[in-house]
């Protein structure tokens, strides 16, 4: 009876080694077709999707040197050189100044967070055009630390919010502690979890076999008592 249980105990163990560790297979939840048609490799730089792909409302203000998107309760600021910053979203407000031709003064949140310092002017210089409000593409990929944006000029940008960086698709690479390099995707979470999953099934294995070996002390004891 003791070793049945104990069976039952290894089997239970690693059935759920296998379940954590997981597959290569399809991912659960649908891709959004423009993210596949821009990103033909997006399995291995972007992972599985973590959520549905939505229509949502933005704002998007291109600037000098990089843009502004503006979601919900965030506000990013995409710089061309590849970084990412991502604040509150800040107080609308109003730019009064001379504004050297062609360009035009940031307006309503994008000037909210431009006034706030001499460093967010030179970083992202003047505006190019007015505000561009739209409904536009967005799809999580959190497990790699990505939501995919599409911009108002149409680009859909990658932004690697896990290490304040962006690239407008298709990218090469996703930089942070959640990618596995050129492997891409979920691999470096897959790897991790499935190093934890296996060592504690040894180690599980391992209490298993000390407790049939007692079990069968106990018993060769039982059985030598019955003999005297």
């Amino acid at each position: 009876m003791r070793h049945t249980a104990l069976l039952a105990l290894i089997f239970l163990l690693v059935g759920c080694s296998t379940v954590q560790t997981g597959s290569s297979g399809a991912c659960a939840i649908e891709l959004a077709q423009p993210i596949a048609a821009a990103q033909a490799d997006w399995r291995e730089r972007l992972g599985c999707p973590t959520g549905p792909p939505e229509q949502v409302s933005l704002a998007w203000t291109p600037f000098e040197n990089g843009s502004g998107l503006h979601h919900d309760d965030t506000l990013y600021i995409l710089l061309n050189e590849g970084t990412l910053i991502q604040v509150d979203t800040p107080e609308p407000t109003e730019i009064e100044a001379d504004v050297p031709a062609p360009f035009t003064a940031p307006t309503g949140v994008f000037a909210g967070w431009w006034v706030q310092t001499t460093e967010n002017q030179d970083q992202l210089g003047w505006a190019l055009t007015e505000v561009v409000v739209y409904e536009g593409l967005r799809q999580p990929f959190l497990d790699t630390g990505t939501v995919v944006y599409e911009l108002g000029n149409d680009d859909l940008a990658a932004l690697h919010t896990f290490s304040g960086a962006w690239g407008q698709l298709p990218v090469t690479s996703v930089p942070g502690d959640y990618h596995a390099g050129e492997a891409g995707g979920t691999a470096g979470i897959t790897i991790a979890v499935g190093g934890v999953v296996a060592v504690a099934a040894i180690s599980a294995l391992v209490l298993v076999g000390l407790l049939l070996t007692r079990s069968q002390r106990e018993e060769d004891e039982e059985e030598d008592d019955t003999l005297f």
